[in-house]
């Protein structure tokens, strides 16, 4: 399908894991190193240079609303450039930012969106913000939450994680949008990116499937970025990939946390099936 397929997700949702396989399955990989080739198998869309093909004038000096402008022209010159589908990962909420849609809909074909319990993501978060774990917890109910100005990027609109989450899926699964969980992921490898390649249109032979899943696995990424680095990997935190483990809030985070967790993003954690028994 011709047009930009978004790879989307909140931050540390495991964005990167399913880009992770992609490659490894469109390219039917037979050894490691999708992590050095992510830069050529998708976009990011706030990627500075992406803006700055497309203005003389400096992106750095621009205001939010002179890069939202320039946005939706980079969009559709991405889903331009290829006769088939074109990736481009977002962490931007769907929804106006600077007087813009962040996502231009007549550019895209579709979407994928991972999604991830927020109690542990807020324990990815820290390390890779150099935040602590309760300042984390703060900007997962932070519908104002930005990123951007200080990475290399051009700054968007994250939101808090229940908008963000609920901004990309309050439709539901359809033709156009296939909704993935981490823990899935984590726990059902198999059946999961099984999916993952039918919305995709494809039928891998089964040997080609698991092969892909193989080299996607935690273990084999961490040990590529331990020997070649990351590109992703942010200035506060020593590794990108820190532990790919689910439910790691269960021993990591106090009650406190787990209710102030809960009382922000209460709705859409039960929506998921996120909500630990004694809050259901």
């Amino acid at each position: 399908m011709a047009g930009i397929l978004w790879l989307a997700s909140y931050p540390k949702s495991g964005n990167t894991w399913l880009r992770v396989f992609l490659y490894n399955l469109l390219t039917n990989a037979r050894t490691v190193g999708a992590v050095s080739q992510l830069g050529q198998f998708n976009y990011s869309d706030t990627h500075i240079p992406l803006f700055q093909s497309l203005t003389t004038k400096p992106v750095t000096e621009m205001t939010v609303e002179e890069t939202a402008v320039l946005r939706p022209v980079m969009h559709r010159k991405l889903a331009a450039s290829s006769p088939n589908t074109t990736f481009v990962k977002t962490h931007c909420a769907l929804t106006e930012f600077g007087g813009q849609d962040q996502i231009t809909m007549d550019a895209t074909s579709g979407a994928m969106y991972v999604v991830r319990n927020p109690l542990d993501v807020c324990l990815s978060m820290a390390p890779h913000f150099g935040i602590s774990i309760d300042e984390a917890i703060d900007w997962l109910a932070d519908s104002t939450f930005m990123a951007g100005a200080d990475d290399g990027e051009v700054p968007y609109l994250i939101s808090s994680w229940s908008r963000h989450v609920d901004s990309w899926t309050r439709e539901g699964e359809n033709a156009s949008l296939h909704i993935v969980r981490f823990e899935d992921m984590t726990y059902k490898p198999g059946p999961t990116f099984k999916s993952v390649a039918k919305f995709m249109g494809l039928k891998p032979p089964a040997e080609v499937l698991k092969r892909a899943i193989k080299l996607s696995s935690f273990d084999s990424v961490r040990k590529q970025e331990d020997e070649n680095g990351f590109i992703e990997r942010s200035v506060h935190s020593e590794k990108f990939f820190r532990s790919g483990k689910a439910n790691q809030w269960k021993s990591e985070l106090s009650k406190a946390q787990v209710d102030r967790v809960v009382e922000a993003n209460h709705d859409m954690m039960k929506k998921f099936n996120y909500l630990p028994p004694e809050y259901k």
